[in-house]
């Protein structure tokens, strides 16, 4: 299926499975090459492939979601560390799912030469192995450019206090 690139609505936004407010033409690293030269500030850049790397994440398009992290991501939760393919695999094979995903308030995105760290809260719906989810969390991302565009290196989550 091609889509067009269009500019995703930054700020408070619900990334919603039927994509109407991100799409991408051609693979996604194209699409991140795109957003590089279209002249938007580096946060704006960064915001913009977050965004894009939700709406994956809601597809769960497991090659989209892979394509937004460097080889050495790293996820920490709970649990400690979890590497990049362990959670493709995950998505890959159905064991989890995701439904929906909102950014709750507005990102912070702090820029740092040729990284950022993307922090804000997201609300988000899925399966695990099958069993519904719901989660409210405050989510740190490290991204760093490349010459392909902006990639993931670190995701840190932690559960929003009651």
């Amino acid at each position: 299926m091609h889509r067009s690139l269009i500019s995703p609505r930054l700020g408070s936004r619900r990334i919603a499975q039927d994509q109407d407010r991100i799409a991408f033409k051609g693979p996604i690293p194209m699409a991140r090459l795109l957003l590089r030269v279209n002249g938007m500030s580096a946060e704006t850049e960064v915001l913009a492939v977050s965004a894009a790397w939700d709406a994956a994440l809601v597809r769960n398009d497991a090659e989209a979601v892979a394509a937004f992290m460097a080889d050495e991501w790293v996820y920490v939760g709970p649990t400690g560390p979890t590497g990049k393919a362990a959670i493709v695999g995950w998505i890959a094979g159905g064991q989890l799912a995701h439904h929906t995903m909102e950014i709750v308030g507005e990102p912070r995105v702090a820029g740092h030469g040729d990284s950022a760290v993307v922090t804000a809260r997201k609300r988000s719906t899925g399966a695990w192995e099958g069993v519904a989810y719901a989660a409210d969390e405050w989510i740190s991302e490290v991204f760093v450019r490349t010459d392909g565009g902006w990639s993931c290196v670190l995701s840190h989550k932690c559960p929003v206090a009651a």
